[in-house]
């Protein structure tokens, strides 16, 4: 109520999730309070909709808040746009209903994507250039952190993330001026929620099962609370504020949420499981537009590197293993034979032997057949090809020499059972 207030006029205000709902109405809002607005997010049209709303200072970026190249390439795009970047508020969701045991895995996972990911994306690529400004960043959470209701497990994990992100963060970046905070928003009245109320068996599921606690606001209720914390960089933001209450008695939520669950969760369970048997993957798909793009993109992702597999693994097959197993493995191979051919050069030691001790015969000089044996020896170990050759001319260089009465010792006796 008497927090220090921050005027927008002319600041440069990023937000992801634009398109729609909670995104597109605060952009509305602060452009109404003479904001510059940069407006990310997947639905481009819809983007370039909303920024014309917003007024000759808003311009669109169709990115993908879960691919860190095109999010990097927004974020460059709005500095080179505007100069700078002094508030963030990273609002991109998507929401999947259905129970853990018969969610579909890709869906789930989707929400986390992006739910989760897709926020410490979001402030990891925006978050030198609020340093540089000492701005401010909101990071939209939910009361799924605080109260979480059956069918509803991936949402409630990834903003239960983001919450503990935010906190975490915030501790982080004090020090260099840098604000954050955590929006709590309930059940607010945007095309998510409205999808999910229209799903056969969590739509009744909510409406029945909560009382209270499935009470939906409007988005101009909510923008209104989101706006205001904007311009006060409020530490938390919770909509409506009595959520505040259930934050302080959290740690008794969820036996309450159980007793409550067990009236209407085991026959919702057995319709889960009906549901899915019918429909397949589509009984636990994203809701609404914004999860219909999320779930589009990697639709489009999967089909991407198929095209790739057909021209660009085979290609290398082709050009890189094939080539480098001709020339490097091949090669490798001949010296790997040549070596293992060392053993078989034990009859030409014998052969080379026996002529050493002709030659020691025909000359009567012991030190001529001490050099002819160290020779054989020699040329035994020295190559492959041509080892009578070497043997040969290491006899006339190097008679008697010490280089040549080593390999002697090691290998005297073999040679002199003959000569005995």
């Amino acid at each position: 109520m008497f927090a220090k207030r921050h005027d927008v006029r002319r600041k440069v205000v990023l937000i992801t999730g634009a398109a729609r709902g909670l995104g597109a109405g605060l952009a509305r809002r602060l452009a109404g309070q003479g904001a510059k607005l940069a407006l990310v997010g997947l639905e481009g049209e819809e983007l370039r909709k909303v920024a014309a709303d917003c007024g000759a200072d808003a311009t669109a970026w169709e990115a993908d808040v879960t691919d860190w190249d095109a999010l990097r390439a927004a974020v460059n795009a709005v500095i080179e746009r505007y100069g700078r970047i002094d508030v963030v508020v990273a609002n991109a969701g998507i929401a999947a209903a259905g129970f853990v045991r018969s969610i579909d895995p890709a869906a789930f996972e989707k929400v986390i994507e992006v739910d989760l990911l897709g926020v410490w994306r979001t402030v990891r690529t925006t978050l030198p250039h609020l340093i540089e400004s000492r701005g401010y960043c909101l990071i939209v959470s939910s009361m799924a952190a605080v109260v979480q209701l059956p069918g509803n497990a991936p949402y409630n994990a990834a903003k239960a993330g983001v919450e503990a992100f935010g906190n975490t963060l915030r501790a982080e970046v004090r020090h260099l001026g840098v604000g954050i905070g955590i929006a709590h928003p309930t059940w607010i009245s945007t095309e998510m929620v409205r999808g999910g109320d229209e799903h056969p068996v969590f739509g009744p599921l909510r409406r029945n099962a909560l009382g209270p606690l499935g009470r939906t606001y409007s988005v101009p209720f909510a923008v209104d609370a989101l706006a205001e914390g904007v311009v006060t960089r409020a530490r938390t933001v919770h909509i409506p504020r009595n959520l505040l209450a259930a934050k302080v008695v959290r740690a008794l939520i969820p036996p309450v949420v159980e007793r409550l669950g067990a009236r209407h969760v085991p026959a919702a369970d057995r319709a889960a499981l009906a549901d899915v048997e019918r429909r397949g993957a589509r009984a636990s798909a994203p809701v609404g537009p914004g999860g219909k793009a999320a779930m589009a993109v990697d639709k489009a992702a999967q089909k991407g590197p198929e095209k790739g597999s057909e021209k660009g693994p085979e290609k290398g097959s082709e050009k890189g293993p094939e080539k480098g197993s001709e020339k490097g493995p091949e090669k490798g191979s001949e010296k790997a034979e040549e070596q293992p051919k060392k053993p078989a050069a034990t009859p030409s030691r014998r052969r080379t032997a026996a002529a050493a001790k002709t030659t020691a015969k025909t000359t009567r000089s012991t030190g001529e057949k001490t050099g002819a044996n160290a020779s054989g020896q020699t040329g035994g170990k020295t190559s492959g090809t041509g080892r009578k050759t070497a043997g040969t001319e290491t006899a006339k260089k190097t008679p008697g020499t010490s280089s040549a009465a080593k390999p002697v010792r090691r290998t005297r006796k073999p040679p002199a059972t003959p000569s005995d």
